[in-house]
């Protein structure tokens, strides 16, 4: 079983990981010429995005 202090680090993982692809992805979009392939750059930062407002409220649910 998971200990409370796993969880933490597994949602400040998480997290990090998440943000470290938006910024990715942004800078992908940025660097590229073909527009099409920005666009799904784009797309990609800001699912990236969403996902880490997703993991900022479960670690509230935590209690993190």
């Amino acid at each position: 079983m998971l200990s409370r202090e796993d969880y933490k680090n597994y949602t400040d993982q998480i997290f990090q990981l998440e943000k470290k692809m938006s910024i990715f992805y942004s800078d992908c979009a940025q660097r590229l010429k073909d527009e099409s392939i920005r666009q799904a750059c784009r797309d990609l930062s800001a699912a990236e995005e969403k996902h880490m407002q997703m993991v900022k409220e479960l670690k509230e649910l935590f209690g993190f």
